[in-house]
């Protein structure tokens, strides 16, 4: 059946557009053993009782306001959400599934007199719609979302309702109203078939206070249902009202087995529009009036006066059986090397047993070795290839077989054919550098001498390799292939050949036109005959071999961002252009110029797989859609930042290293997108000291004022324009040592550190890139590389000098600190000042002037990012909880203000990620929070035990800030897909750590313990240097943390002065220049040298370390966590002092 306007449009030869719904629930049913049933009773007594079923289920669809979209046997598939959208549609579907349960207790099986079970499934998600077919037009939904529900039914159980964890986060977090509305039951982690595994939920019924399927509600549901039931309307079996004005014919009554040929062919278009009675559940329509239908079509009419009435339904060939086998040829996540190396042995053999002779033992052999031979080549690949691996050939050679399956039920070959086919899908990658053909002549590789500049040269050596390899040790089954077909060498060559253009997108045209050619012609002699049988060879390995682009969607991302991956490492190590230049733009044009031509040619070999180019093109709108976001979201859960192992990790060398790339890359888009006029080398040494009055919470704004987006320079174009940009050596060298500063300026905690911040800044960078650059919020961030350098930047410095206690406990702490930030996000605003003194101090003119030029404009606008990407992550303030509602309010009417929301929001998603990640990611950052805040609590810095309350702190974390912090992202439409991802994995996290939290908690309470009281400082001694019987375990603690943080600031000034980082350790001299550095950054007119000394002086009993009372307010507002008074008494106890100096 068909909308109105559809079918209107199709009488009038238009083209009924497809769309895209972001937003739709569906809902699956089948009843269990329904086959089996079919054998044990008459057809009658099927008919029947699955036409009660339907008439029941029809009239909830009815009731709830659903449509239904297509009956095939006894699975019944509805939806809400579509064609209109529906902003309930996910409770819809909810309270139509738990109906559908308790009413269907009233249809008896036919065979044992018991009621019937059903099975049901309900996901929610995306998906495209559009009409299909010539002879009989569908109005069709293509998506994944539409086979995943499908596999929570059929993983589901009896009486059962199986709910996915996307539409669990719908109905438990985004409710409409204020109070739960279903009662939930964690199901655990399911292994569906061809999608892997996925944590799911029952959906178990719904609470008092849902008024539409509560305990009364559904009794009320039950009792009309039964007397539905009873009325027997159901079995009113006039399919089409006979009416002669409206032009619908009769097809005939369902007692009357023999219809006429004219009453089917009388059946047209216009008998499909909604003009048809339908009767409604309280049975008031007489029995002329009722109309059910249950045959292929499967749906019930629609009243004249319902608007937009549709029954939505698969194509036939979406279907079919050999489509739904194509989508799930793929190997699946859990198949080990040694189940993949059986799967391809048994399709070789199984192949080369048809061309043999198997008589005597020497199939036996041959099996022996044809066995050995595919465990040698899986082991001769080279495994830590993303992209060219075994498991990559394996699924070529598995969709080739597939393939050659149907294509031979139409055309016969040689029995080798198929041989060679499946031969050449294992080696063609046997060989590959991981880089294309054409690079290897860039480079003058060797090979490309060695096949004399004949092109498919990697494939040309994996193949020459195998055979070598079949040669020298498996003689019998060489002699086998070599004698059995003596061509084998040849046509191998050719399908290496065909596998190697298609590795040039210039070569695939001339490619395809000439395998085209070659099955077009006639029937001939032998020699045609072979040549069309290798052109169908080529066409099948061609498509075998992008066959991921026509299969699920996910089957694509996981592909697809294998080999991006693959083309990303060969970038890194300089053998390749930056694929993330053009990736998503590249891909697009690959669907449109490459996969459909190709597809063209296999259907003309292959009649009935047209759900070939139907998945390629929903990919292909999906791609477009939502490709960027897509492939990140893939990368995200399991993105992380490491510490090489063999570094020291107090000097983060590493992470130096990969945050100073980052930002380099930042930057580059930064110069590439400023004026000409300034250049860099002429730089004139200029005061830009304007001085910051106001403390950076004073400066938060409500909308940064973002500058106007240039709609001719696409972001991509941008990046682009960093190729012929280069950073000069001094803005380089300054650019390593601020980001070695800042990392100076991070204390070793076990969470607030250097490694988290890079981590932070890593996953901003990465959420920035995946935006949709054409949505309102998102255009002014990624078309505008200047905010995304300072996103970033905000990001990698939002913790530094944090000193592992909150905000609440270093307003005691020191007293100073909180009466200069008038007591609002202390460690936030330091944090800022800090950041912000490091970066407009003298040492780094050259890198100032690459990032603002000579504009005070644009140096104050980096300010005004810095400060409110900074304030930002302070999510517990109350008045900063107001002014984000207030964005929100005004985000509709002001693109300023939703774009400062988003970046906010980046940020915050960012700093918290782990609670989004993989659950080894996140475990490994709540252990490092858990042992920082036990840390302060060993230490006298924090009043309760964090292990008495961590578990209930965690859950309410998840449900209080992380959750709908993503909530409100994707509410901001900028991030749709990785959101998506980002719930799934924080409501499994959540759900885990619900269910194992409480031992987790116990284990690292243990563990802490256990471990020696330590320092929060950079570079401190064992607990054991503390032991004194004269000082307190606070005061220890308290020196301990000065002491720390003065020798880190001296850390930091050598770094200024020596512009390279050396051999960590010891003091040096410092120069005029670092005491004059030292006085700008607040410790006072003294020298570093004399500070040195004071502190070093065996009599400091009867002493202060400063000379007077401010220049020591000054250091101790600082050292953050430090209280004056109580430090001035502790650093007159020397020998504890001069103890820790020493040791130094």
């Amino acid at each position: 059946m068909l909308p109105r306007n559809v079918a209107d449009d199709l009488r009038m030869g238009k083209t009924v557009e497809p769309q895209f719904h972001e937003s739709v629930t569906l809902f699956f049913s089948d009843i269990e053993g329904f086959t089996s049933l079919c054998q044990q009773v008459q057809p009658w007594d099927v008919i029947d009782m699955v036409n009660q079923l339907y008439s029941v289920m029809d009239s909830l669809v009815d009731r709830f306001g659903l449509y239904k979209v297509e009956t095939v046997g006894d699975s019944y598939m509805c939806c809400s959400g579509l064609p209109e959208p529906d902003e309930h549609h996910d409770e819809k579907i909810a309270n139509f599934a738990l109906a559908v349960l308790e009413c269907a207790r009233h249809i008896k099986s036919p065979a044992t007199g018991e009621p019937i079970k059903l099975r049901i499934g309900i996901h929610t998600g995306s998906c495209t719609s559009g009409v299909v077919g010539n002879l009989t037009p569908h109005y069709c939904l293509f998506g994944d979302m539409v086979n995943f529900t499908s596999r929570h039914e059929s993983s589901g159980a009896p009486d059962k309702i199986h709910c996915s964890s996307d539409l669990f986060r719908r109905l438990k977090y985004i409710s409409t109203t204020d109070v739960p509305q279903f009662n939930f039951k964690a199901r655990g982690v399911v292994d569906m078939k061809g999608k892997g595994e996925h944590y799911t939920y029952w959906l178990e019924s719904a609470t008092d206070s849902n008024p539409f399927t509560n305990p009364r509600a559904l009794k009320e549901l039950s009792d009309e249902a039964k007397k539905l039931i009873s009325s027997e309307k159901w079995k009113m079996r006039r399919y089409f009202q006979d009416d002669s004005t409206s032009g619908v014919s009769s097809v005939g009554k369902s007692s009357g087995h023999n219809r006429k040929v004219s009453d089917v062919q009388s059946f047209s278009l216009d008998n499909c529009i909604e003009k048809s009675v339908r009767t409604d559940i309280s049975g008031t329509a007489d029995d002329d009036a009722s109309v059910y239908s249950i045959g292929s079509i499967g749906s019930a009419f629609q009243d004249n006066n319902h608007d937009g009435g549709a029954i939505i339904g698969f194509s036939d060939e979406l279907l079919s059986e050999s489509a739904t086998e194509w989508q799930e040829v793929s190997l699946g996540v859990s198949s080990t090397d040694e189940d993949v190396q059986t799967r391809v042995f048994d399709a070789l053999f199984e192949a080369l047993a048809e061309c043999v002779d198997k008589s005597g033992n020497r199939l036996q052999i041959i099996e022996s070795q044809l066995r050995a031979f595919v465990q040698d080549i899986a082991a001769q690949y080279t495994s830590n290839r993303p992209f060219y691996n075994f498991r990559s050939a394996a699924e070529i050679l598995f969709r080739a077989e597939f393939l050659w399956e149907l294509h031979s039920k139409y055309e016969r070959h040689d029995p080798w054919d198929r041989f060679i086919l499946l031969f050449s899908a294992l080696v063609h990658n046997l060989e590959h550098t991981g880089v294309s053909n054409s690079q290897l002549v860039a480079e003058g590789h060797p090979l490309v001498s060695q096949y004399k500049m004949k092109g498919a040269y990697q494939q040309r050596s994996s193949m020459d390799s195998a055979l070598d390899m079949l040669e020298d040790g498996f003689e019998e089954l060489y002699e086998e292939v070599s004698f059995g077909c003596p061509t084998f060498r040849k046509s191998v060559k050719n399908l290496m050949i065909v596998n190697g253009n298609m590795e040039s997108d210039s070569n695939i045209p001339t490619l395809l036109s000439n395998l085209g050619g070659a099955i077009s012609q006639p029937a001939g002699d032998g020699r045609q005959l072979k040549m069309r049988s290798e052109a169908c060879s080529g066409i099948i390995f061609v498509i075998a071999t992008a066959g991921h682009y026509c299969q699920s969607y996910d089957q694509f991302l996981h592909w697809n961002g294998l080999h991006f991956q693959t083309e990303l490492e060969s970038f890194r190590s300089g053998r390749s252009t930056d694929p993330r230049l053009e990736w998503h733009n590249k891909q697009a044009l690959f669907f449109e110029e490459i996969i459909v031509p190709i597809i063209d040619l296999v259907e003309s070999i292959i009649p009935k797989v047209a759900y070939l180019k139907q998945c390629a093109l929903s990919n292909k709108s999906l791609w477009d859609l939502n490709g960027k976001e897509s492939l990140a979201a893939r990368l995200l859960p399991s993105a992380k930042v490491e510490i090489a192992p063999e570094l020291d990790q107090d000097e983060n060398e590493f992470l130096i290293l990969q945050n100073v790339s980052m930002l380099e890359d930042l930057l580059k888009e930064v110069v590439a997108d400023q004026s000409p006029c300034d250049p860099i080398a002429n730089m004139q040494d200029r005061s830009n000291e304007a001085l910051v009055t106001a403390t950076p919470y004073a400066e938060i704004q409500l909308a940064i004022d973002m500058e106007p987006v240039e709609t001719d320079k696409p972001a991509d174009f941008r990046r682009m324009q960093t190729c012929s940009v280069a950073l000069i050596p001094a803005v380089r060298s300054e650019l390593r040592d601020f980001v070695i500063s800042i990392a100076s300026g991070y204390q070793n905690h076990g969470f607030h550190n250097f490694q988290h911040a890079s981590h932070v800044a890593h996953l901003s960078n990465l959420l920035i890139h995946s935006m949709d650059g054409s949505k309102d919020g998102a255009a002014e961030i990624v078309n505008d590389p200047f905010v995304r350098f300072a996103i970033v930047l905000s990001a990698l410095v939002h913790d530094v000098g944090h000193t592992g206690v909150p905000n609440s406990r270093l307003e005691k702490e020191n007293p100073n600190l909180a009466e200069k930030y008038n007591n609002k996000s202390l460690a936030e605003q330091n944090s800022v000042d800090v950041a912000w003194d490091i970066l407009m101090s003298k040492n780094f003119p050259n890198l100032q002037h690459s990032i603002f030029g000579n504009s005070m404009a644009q140096r104050q606008r980096l300010r005004q990012l810095l400060v409110n990407g900074v304030m930002a992550t302070d999510i517990f303030d109350e008045d900063l909880r107001v002014l984000r509602q207030l964005r929100w309010e005004q985000a509709e009417s002001s693109a300023n203000c939703k774009a400062t929301l988003v970046m906010e929001h980046v940020l915050q998603t960012s700093d918290v990620c782990h609670t989004m990640q993989s659950w080894e990611i996140y475990r490994e950052w709540n252990e490092g929070l858990f042992n920082e805040m036990y840390a302060a609590f060993q230490d006298g810095r924090a009043e309760k035990d964090p292990s008495e309350s961590w578990y209930q702190r965690e859950l309410w974390f998840f449900d209080n800030w992380v959750l709908p912090l993503v909530h409100s992202l994707k509410r901001s439409g900028v991030l749709n897909i990785i959101c998506e991802q980002l719930l799934e994995q924080a409501s499994h996290n959540r759900l885990r750590w619900e269910n194992e939290g409480q031992q987790i908690c116990e284990a690292m309470s243990m563990a802490a313990k256990k471990r020696p009281m330590r320092s929060t400082s950079f570079n401190t001694p064992s607990n054991d240097s503390f032991h004194s019987d004269s000082l307190t375990l606070a005061e220890c603690s308290l020196a301990s943390t000065m002491l720390g943080e003065i020798e880190s600031l001296s850390n930091l000034m050598q770094r200024y002065e020596r512009k390279m980082q050396t051999a960590r350790g010891n003091l040096l001299a410092l120069t005029q220049k670092t005491e004059r550095d030292i006085t700008s950054s607040g410790l006072g007119k003294k020298s570093w040298s004399s500070v040195h000394k004071h502190f070093h002086q065996q009599d400091c009993q009867q002493k202060p370390i400063f000379d007077d009372d401010d220049s020591f307010g000054e250091i101790s507002a600082l050292t953050i966590g430090s209280n004056p008074k109580s430090l001035q008494e502790m650093l007159g106890k020397a020998k504890i002092i001069t103890k820790l100096s020493h040791k130094r």
